[in-house]
């Protein structure tokens, strides 16, 4: 986020979504580093497993196997650090200089919507 602020000309605009620190953050940096580590066959039985537990249940059938893109996606995201939004808002506004204009929470994600300080 550092240099990606650098970016922004005073007075601009700056947009992010950034995943939301919760009771199940330390589970999926486990998941998502045993993941990355693991090799082609364990990776698809982590895909099968999660696609079981969190796709079949509750999505229409011509869904389920568009996700699986996501599935990878989601499992092999690295970096991933969560943050709250207090986080976020006291780092905006003290290091790079922003202005927090409009924050939205989400399902699992928190968007910012900033404005660099002149």
């Amino acid at each position: 986020m550092r240099n990606a602020a650098t970016r922004v000309a005073p007075g601009g605009v700056f947009y992010l979504a950034l995943s939301e620190k919760t009771a199940m953050s330390d589970h999926w940096i486990r998941i998502k580093k045993q993941y990355n580590r693991s090799g082609k066959t364990k990776k698809r039985l982590m895909e099968l497993d999660h696609v079981y537990r969190h796709f079949f249940k509750d999505r229409p059938f011509s869904q389920r196997f568009e996700s699986i893109r996501y599935i990878r996606d989601w499992l092999g995201g690295w970096p991933y650090e969560p943050s709250t939004p207090e986080e976020v808002t006291a780092f905006v506004t003290d290091e790079p200089g922003f202005e927090v204009l409009k924050v939205k929470t989400g399902e699992a994600n928190v968007e910012y919507l900033l404005k660099k300080n002149a």
